[in-house]
């Protein structure tokens, strides 16, 4: 049984025809996938990749989705991958609701709801300020970092703004 098979069966849908030739990613079914095109291979990148279905079971799709993009996510294997589904699933939830893509907003629904359960879990037994503060701490020190390379820039681009002889002078 090949990969998409097992998947297939996993969530009960043989619908392949939407995904023609696409390859997955990473470990996690109906996620990131993409169609290899053009000259740089990648296009048609889809960090939300889930089957046609009808609202009800694109909403277990989600929650299932969850769950294995969590269990990558703390693996270390794909670091982000989290952040990237979460953008997909907003996207999908942000699409109008039709009959096309109701298992696609079924899932993102499914999906949100799930991490923002699992969020509210891991808030309520862990005291959050030490993470906030390392976030905070992380930031600073990407801003300051940010802010010494532009001076630097700057400073750069004011040496080569004067005059020659003023060059001259500043480099004896």
């Amino acid at each position: 049984m090949n990969k998409m098979a097992g998947n297939q069966k996993m969530f009960g849908t043989n619908d392949t025809s939407r995904r023609p030739q696409r390859v997955h990613l990473y470990d996690v079914p109906y996620c990131v996938t993409f169609a290899p095109t053009g000259p740089t291979g990648v296009s048609d990148l889809d960090y939300f990749d889930v089957p046609r279905e009808i609202d009800t079971e694109g909403n277990l799709t989600g929650i299932r989705l969850a769950w294995e993009v969590l269990q990558v996510e703390s693996s270390g294997r794909n670091p982000g991958i989290l952040q990237s589904v979460l953008q997909g699933a907003f996207a999908a939830f942000a699409a109008p609701y039709n009959e096309a893509n109701q298992g696609r907003v079924g899932a993102a629904i499914g999906f949100i709801e799930t991490i923002c359960a699992i969020a509210s879990d891991a808030v309520a037994s862990h005291d959050m300020r030490s993470t906030v503060a390392a976030r905070l701490d992380s930031h600073e020190r990407d801003m300051l970092a940010d802010l010494r390379e532009a001076q630097s820039e700057i400073s750069h681009f004011k040496a080569a703004m004067r005059p020659p002889t003023q060059r001259q002078h500043a480099s004896a």
